[in-house]
């Protein structure tokens, strides 16, 4: 019997109309409910019965975990202020057990680099804030249950338009922060560019961090063809639903 009391199976027939669960006997003496796809609403405490002289009864309770999820419509998004007022940034996130938030600030400095910032929480709350305050600001929520997320994923560029000359070499760059990294890749219009399959064509990642990686596209040998439009994108995973933010270069 499930939570709810509703009889699922009767030896090794299933009575419950859910095609994820089923009676599996390995070895004689085994009755196993298996239980596909497990979902948050078959947590709760299971019975297994045998019909013997006295009744034998045995409860199994069902924990469910729940990987983190940053709730973007009330979490915080682009704030401007004026110096010397209090800012409060809100990650607002779910998951089971609660998932503890992180915060972090871009280093002006290094645009690689993620500095730890206040407390852990769902706020981060600046008083009397200066213009040396500004700046992209990140949260992370983690509660042991892979995988770790973020914010929605930054592509940041260090030249939005670069100028070179035929047959000079080319180097494009982009710095990924996301969590957790899922897939980056370099685009030239719409075509998706293969790593190492074309020998004017070279992508080279530098991870710097669980969540940052240096992305660059390496062209040998500039040829008219190759001026254009290149995409840097990156994609993490909520939910089986893509997330996809990216930055464009025009040569």
């Amino acid at each position: 019997m499930n939570p709810k009391k509703i009889l699922i199976s009767q030896k090794e027939s299933r009575f419950i109309d859910d095609t994820r669960m089923s009676i599996e006997r390995p070895f004689l003496g085994d009755w196993n409910l298996h239980v596909r796809h497990v979902q948050y609403k078959d947590k709760g405490v299971y019975t297994c019965t045998i019909n013997s002289y006295p009744v034998f009864v045995r409860h199994i309770n069902l924990t469910v975990q729940v990987p983190s999820r940053i709730i973007d419509s009330s979490s915080t998004s682009n704030v401007r202020v004026r110096e010397g007022e209090t800012v409060k940034l809100v990650c607002n996130a779910t998951g089971i057990p609660t998932p503890q938030i992180t915060w972090y600030r871009q280093s002006f400095k290094h645009d690689d680099v993620n500095e730890k910032v206040g407390n852990v929480g769902e706020e981060l709350i600046i008083r009397n804030i200066s213009r040396y305050c500004g700046g992209t600001y990140l949260c992370q929520a983690y509660n042991d249950v892979p995988p770790a997320v973020s914010l929605k994923p930054e592509v940041l560029l260090r030249n939005k338009r670069i100028g070179q000359s035929v047959g000079k070499e080319t180097i494009l760059e982009c710095i990924i922060n996301a969590s957790p990294l899922e897939d980056y890749y370099w685009k030239r219009g719409s075509q998706k560019i293969v790593r190492d399959r074309d020998w004017n064509y070279r992508i080279e990642i530098y991870p710097e961090k669980p969540y940052t990686v240096y992305l660059r596209l390496h062209i040998v040998s500039l040829d008219a063809s190759d001026y254009g439009r290149y995409t840097c994108s990156t994609k993490i995973q909520r939910r089986r639903q893509p997330l996809l933010e990216q930055r464009q270069y025009e040569n």
